[in-house]
């Protein structure tokens, strides 16, 4: 495929404004025919906000994987509900279609249909719960159809283990990734997991010096001569729970807020090569990272404003206004693979840790994108974030952070051992938009190279 121009992705930006200015401008007219007059700034970034998220169509900036350019596109969705008369069981399906393309001519499709089937939602009880089988969670059951496709120009490669040298090679490749998935609530706190897909992955051919195919054979590279097709299984666990604890002396200036979250999902994976069979494998992996770290959100409530340092910097100005003194982040990861007899795990199926890996999920942000590849991984990560008060809208939050990572690659689950793992640590700044956080910026340093200044884009699909 060409790659995309800058010309060319201005086209492509002006487009998909002109598609989605109709739908937006005659729903929230009055507010955005005066984006560029007197409209206040709460008016713009409601505006702005409409632009990428209101429905049936808006835009994104979802990411394709990092090192790819600037990405842009289109989302269109619906949602569909209805309600049993007699039984009062209600269930809703929500079709949606994104495509994203960014500037260096990588470019991703993905469609999914959402089902949430009929459902009783008991109001008798608190707090309300859906009665599924006979079941009766805060959750409803939920099944989704999905395809995914993606084009990606250029994806780093250094190499397998967790020695592997500095030298930068690039490879590329399509993936198509269509089946079903099911999230089932068993508890509030509980729910069960899987999916079935088929998987095919093509790698490009590539012509320039640093490409992996010139540099790599197949015992270095595995997977590097053949991609099978794959039947790619899954079942595990998803776990969730919140704890608020609030005190009660109503007498202070501020009164203290903890919320302690923890969510996380442990999967057993297998991967069912249709082809030859060699490059069959299993993986466990375990993931609470990023918004499924355990996570202390320290607070409170502004019961007496004034000018002290904490309602100044940290409140709102108003009485019963929210105090939000930021939150710490503990994340944990692992990745445990296992092949029988002579198979191996194809090197582009295998997890990478060093700035964000091709799903945009950071790791050692200390190291460049995709730095350590090997069959399995395990990660610790430790985050303190800030919002600030002042540039903080409904639609908005801007803040700094600090952070600290350890992990490490392995060829084998015994290259794990913890006195061999990397670290770094570093700070930045965050921006999240519209509910999501769009983008990072950060600066590390400890990976023995100086200080390392990397950002994250990230992915919405």
């Amino acid at each position: 495929m060409p790659r995309i121009s800058g010309r060319m992705a201005v086209l492509l930006g002006c487009l998909y404004i002109c598609l989605t200015a109709g739908p937006l401008l005659g729903q929230d007219r009055a507010t955005c025919l005066h984006f560029f007059g007197q409209t206040s700034t709460p008016e713009r970034f409601e505006c702005i906000s409409a632009l990428f998220s209101q429905a049936p169509i808006h835009a994104t900036l979802g990411n394709i994987a990092p090192s790819n350019g600037f990405p842009i596109g289109l989302v269109l969705e619906r949602e569909y509900n209805d309600t049993n008369k007699q039984t009062g069981a209600s269930q809703s399906v929500s079709p949606s279609l994104t495509f994203v393309g960014s500037t260096n001519g990588s470019w991703g499709v993905h469609g999914e249909v959402d089902w949430f089937p009929p459902a009783v939602v008991s109001e008798k009880k608190s707090p309300h719960c859906y009665q599924f089988l006979h079941h009766c969670t805060t959750d409803p059951p939920l099944f989704i159809l999905s395809g995914n496709y993606e084009s990606i120009q250029t994806l780093d490669f250094y190499g397998i283990g967790p020695v592997s040298p500095s030298t930068q090679f690039q490879y590329g490749e399509n993936q198509l990734v269509a089946g079903v998935h099911a999230d089932i609530p068993l508890t509030n706190y509980l729910h069960f997991i899987g999916s079935t897909e088929g998987l095919k992955t093509q790698l490009k051919e590539e012509t320039s010096a640093s490409s992996v195919n010139l540099n790599f054979t197949e015992g270095t590279a595995p997977g590097l001569a053949l991609q099978p097709a794959y039947v790619h299984s899954t079942a595990g666990l998803r776990f969730k729970t919140v704890y608020v604890h609030e005190a009660q002396d109503g007498s202070v200036a501020i009164k203290p807020r903890l919320t302690v979250s923890w969510n996380g999902k442990a999967l057993y994976n297998w991967y069912s090569d249709v082809g030859h069979g060699a490059y069959s494998f299993q993986q466990f992996t375990f993931n609470s990272t990023g918004g499924d770290a355990l996570v202390f959100q320290f607070g409170g409530i502004n019961k007496k404003p004034g000018d002290s340092f904490a309602n100044k910097f940290f409140c709102g100005q108003k009485k019963e206004d929210r105090c939000d003194f930021g939150k710490l982040s503990l994340g944990t990861m692992l990745v445990l693979s296992r092949t029988t007899g002579a198979n191996m795990v194809p090197f582009y199926n295998q997890p990478t840790l060093g700035g964000s890996d091709i799903n945009s999920l950071q790791s050692l942000r200390g190291y460049d994108n995709y730095r350590f590849r090997g069959p399995d991984a395990a990660l610790v990560q430790v985050d303190y974030a800030l919002t600030l008060r002042k540039p903080k809208t409904d639609w908005t939050l801007v803040g700094p952070y600090i952070f600290y990572d350890a992990g490490i690659v392995g060829v084998e689950a015994a290259d794990l051992s913890i006195e061999h793992w990397r670290q770094d640590a570093g700070t930045g700044l965050f921006l999240k938009f519209v509910g999501n956080i769009v983008a990072e910026a950060y600066v590390a340093g400890g990976a023995g190279h100086g200080a390392h200044f990397g950002y994250s884009l990230n992915r919405f699909f």
